[in-house]
């Protein structure tokens, strides 16, 4: 794929920080072609736009199982935007949280004019 990839790491991701093989499986992810590993699931302060967001893993709430699961691992909602992952294909919007998973966008990669829109009316 083109562009410049950028890995924000979840529970299924062994370069995550909460990962039980966490231990140096970052370069694996840089060898694959990322060019930035974030083990810890969680970027503050990235900027789409004008905007500024947060990129987690996880969700500040919700998930695709009946319980909000890893609420430890989860950001502290700031009121900023969240591009997250981990619930599928559960929901694609949900309040100020946009799932970026490909599950609910035909199994491709969202483009960013596409979470643009999105943020700017949230």
């Amino acid at each position: 794929m083109n562009g410049r990839k950028i890995l924000v790491a979840g529970n299924h991701d062994s370069c995550w920080s909460g990962h039980r093989r966490h231990a140096g499986q970052v370069q694996r992810y840089v060898d694959a072609g990322f060019a930035h590993v974030h083990s810890s699931g969680v970027v503050r302060d990235h900027r789409i736009g004008d905007h500024l967001v947060t990129l987690a893993h996880f969700p500040y709430h919700g998930d695709h199982t009946a319980q909000d699961r890893y609420a430890d691992r989860r950001p502290e909602d700031d009121g900023r935007p969240l591009l997250c992952g981990h619930v599928h294909d559960a929901w694609q919007v949900h309040d100020r949280q946009i799932n970026v998973g490909v599950d609910v966008w035909d199994w491709t990669p969202v483009p960013e004019e596409t979470v643009l829109k999105l943020v700017e009316v949230r």
